[in-house]
Parts: structure tokens; sequence; C-alpha cells
């Protein structure tokens, strides 16, 4: 994986926590130079820290301001004219009944969830296209693929996410550019406080090496889905 990897450049977003982290830090593990973009400077500058900033380049912004993508896209570019993969990770979520749901939090929900990954998309392909190559991983949930009580909103947005995916990466596979999705189960982040206190949930390395995988796969493969679980779960 780190030979396939080396000397490529990434985005990854919603890279100060979580998933987003740890696929930044695996990326630059492996020899690849990542574009760190999340909200938080605080986050993303102690992340390119760990990572080493000869690796990382931070860029704070809001996936849902067009902007933001062209800046990221503009800033991989700046690495050797190439941008060889990006990751869709940015994502916000809201519990609790449809009927209680302010109009304001299902904008936000969807603005980050769906038309930040529709921006970097977008953004991304223009250049990918042209080289003749490139890889956009978009990061779905389980709740994608089965809807949930009192998460109408997150699930709504994931099943976009799974649609969106398949949809762009059927458009543009004889490009040679990869659209691929990966559905993560359970996760161990703050951002699910109730798989948190699942000592069998995912972690975000799981999450983070499964993510790489699916990156590093030859140029005639394309691993169009994953859906990523936990092994074992309570039985009782």
């Amino acid at each position: 994986m780190e030979q396939a990897l080396r000397g490529q450049v990434a985005i990854v977003t919603g890279a100060g926590r979580g998933i987003g982290r740890a696929v930044a830090k695996e990326l630059a593990a492996a020899g690849a130079r990542v574009v760190l973009v999340a909200r938080s400077r605080a986050d993303l500058q102690q992340i390119a820290e760990e990572i080493g900033e000869e690796r990382a380049a931070v860029l704070p912004g809001d996936v849902a301001d067009e902007a933001c993508a062209a800046a990221a896209v503009d800033r991989a570019l700046a690495w050797e004219g190439r941008l060889d993969a990006v990751i869709n990770n940015a994502g916000v979520g809201w519990t609790g009944s449809i009927l209680d749901m302010p109009l304001a939090e299902w904008r936000r929900l969807m603005d980050t969830n769906l038309t930040g990954m529709f921006l970097m998309t977008r953004a991304a392909l223009r250049p990918m296209v042209a080289a003749g190559r490139g890889h956009i991983v978009n990061v779905a949930s389980g709740a994608g693929r089965l809807g949930m009580a009192r998460g109408a909103a997150y699930s709504a947005s994931k099943f976009a996410v799974i649609g969106f995916t398949e949809s762009v990466g059927l458009e543009v596979r004889n490009s040679g550019v990869k659209v691929s999705v990966v559905e993560p189960g359970s996760v161990h982040t703050s951002f699910s406080p109730g798989a948190s206190r699942r000592d069998w949930a995912l972690r975000p390395d799981d999450v983070a090496r499964a993510v790489l995988a699916v990156v590093a796969t030859g140029p005639n493969v394309w691993i169009r889905e994953a859906f990523v679980t936990p092994l074992r779960v309570p039985t009782t």
C-alpha cells in the first residue's frame, strides 16, 4: 500500500477529528501529501504537526462554501500539479424527532453532508478527468442503507451520498477516474456518543485503513462500495 500511495497528493475533508484525522495520518504514513480541510484551524494545525508540515497543508474552511473546494484543489495542485485522491469525510449529525427539527438544522446538515461533497467532487473531477486518473472516496454510513428512528435527516443525507457516488462513478469511469463510497457501521468517535460507549465498535483507524485499501487498488480495479462493520457485536 505504501508503494502505491508514495508521492501522491490527497485532500481530506473533516480532517481535524475522528475518521478524517485517522485517514490523513494513514495517507501521510503511506507516503502521500495531504491537504487538510476542516473548520477548526487549531485541530488542523495539531494534526499537521503530527504528520509533519512537509507532508501536510492546513486549509480551514466550510466545505459548504464553494470557495473552500476551489482553494483545496488549488492547494493540492500546487504540489507538482497533481491531485490523486479526495476523501469526502466532513459530516454533521442531528438526533431527535423530525417533528422537532428546525429548518436551519436540516439545511446545515444537508449543506455539510451532501452539498459539501458535491462541491469538492465537482472541483476535483476537473483536473482528475483532464489527467485521466484520480480517486474520490465518499464516506457515507450504514445509516445510508437502513433508516433509523430519530435520525431521519442524517440517514437521508447518507442515502443521498451513496446514490450520488454510484451515479458519478458510472459517469466518469471511462475517463480513468474512480468514485467510491465507504460505509462504516458503529464507530467509536465523539461524533457518535452512543458508539463511544460500545467497546465492540469500530475505531477510526479501522475505517481509515479500509479507505486506504480502496484508494490503493491498481488502475484497472474499481471498488465501488465498501461496507465496513465490526466483526463482533453483542448477541443479547
